[in-house]
């Protein structure tokens, strides 16, 4: 919740290497992370007295004094943080207005120090030793990260909307998108220029290009995905695998288009099988999967590793991994190709 040095980190999401019966799964609805403080999702079923999370919840402000944080008041007569005016206070919560993230003192502090959540508590609650909770009830990890550039060194929304424009012409994606990512806050420019694209509800990690020279593009991944950038449910057994965004996004008109289509899709942001048997667990129908080869390139080696791996996981489940061109793909989902 403090910007930059403020994170809430998501543990990866392991899945066990056994072999899958995805049929005896069963669906169920999920709440947004964000519609609740963090630490209220993540200390629920933790083995520690209620009485020493209840005695943890207390006014930000006090800490905020306490600790010399300053606050002001912003235009609307909101108190947020003097800095970083996207942290309104609340009494005993903060959030943050750019993206709905809420917390409660624990998620606070836990963020200002860089500390697990038992270590806050600790630390609120006077403990001499931060981690004693831990020592006796196990670590709890801040699971969530804000990852988006500090709004100050986010370039203007007209040249952003330009700049990403530039991005997506050059890998054969439609100009227009750039619109679409930035409204549904998937994609956000700096003003050095860096292009960052992010998961789905998930702005713990991020995807960074910047620009060399003759239109090349430096790639460099920042903290962790634990969702994929795209994902929608068939509505019959097969779905589209794409293995990158940017293979997801070139020929699209709209990034985002979710028309009634049969086939299932789902883009990941890397190569990722606990994400693949995430979408196969929620879609136990699925029985095809089909890895769709990038736009103008074949798949690199590691990708070709992957879809070896996933072969070899699959096939024995009754699910069928097969590769489809990307031109191929697209006319299957009845988009047609865009110009």
């Amino acid at each position: 919740l403090l910007g930059a040095h403020a994170h809430f980190t998501q543990s990866s999401m392991q899945q066990s290497q056994v072999s899958k019966d995805y049929g005896s799964y069963t669906k169920n609805p999920r709440r947004s992370p964000r519609s609740l403080p963090i630490s209220e999702h993540e200390l629920a079923h933790a083995i520690i007295p209620a009485s020493e999370i209840r005695r943890a919840k207390r006014p930000i402000s006090d800490y905020c004094k306490e600790n010399n944080i300053g606050l002001t008041l912003d235009t609307n007569g909101h108190t947020v943080l003097r800095d970083k005016h996207y942290i309104v206070i609340q009494g005993e919560e903060a959030i943050n207005t750019r993206n709905g993230t809420r917390g409660t003192l624990i998620d606070f502090v836990a963020a200002h120090h860089r500390l697990t959540l038992l270590q806050a508590v600790g630390k609120i609650n006077g403990t001499t030793e931060p981690g004693l909770f831990e020592h006796h009830y196990g670590a709890i990890q801040r699971k969530y990260t804000p990852f988006y550039i500090p709004k100050p060194d986010q370039m203007p929304l007209t040249q952003a909307t330009e700049h990403l424009s530039r991005f997506l012409k050059s890998h054969g994606g439609n100009a227009k998108m750039a619109d679409d990512l930035l409204k549904h806050q998937r994609a956000e420019v700096s003003k050095t220029r860096a292009i960052r694209l992010f998961a789905e509800n998930d702005p713990g990690g991020t995807l960074e290009f910047t620009e060399g020279p003759q239109n090349a593009w430096n790639e460099k991944k920042h903290g962790t995905f634990h969702r994929p950038f795209f994902q929608r449910p068939p509505k019959r057994n097969q779905m589209f695998l794409y293995l990158e965004p940017k293979a997801f996004l070139a020929g699209r008109g709209h990034a985002f288009n979710d028309r009634t289509h049969r086939d299932g899709i789902l883009a990941l942001m890397e190569p990722n099988k606990s994400q693949v048997d995430q979408y196969l667990k929620e879609n136990p129908g699925v029985k095809k999967i089909q890895f769709v080869t990038p736009k103008h390139r074949s798949f690199t080696q590691p990708e070709i590793d992957f879809f070896g791996i996933m072969k070899h996981h699959l096939n024995p489940l009754g699910i069928e991994c097969t590769t489809v061109s990307h031109e191929r793909a697209l006319s299957h989902e009845g988009l047609g190709l865009s110009i």
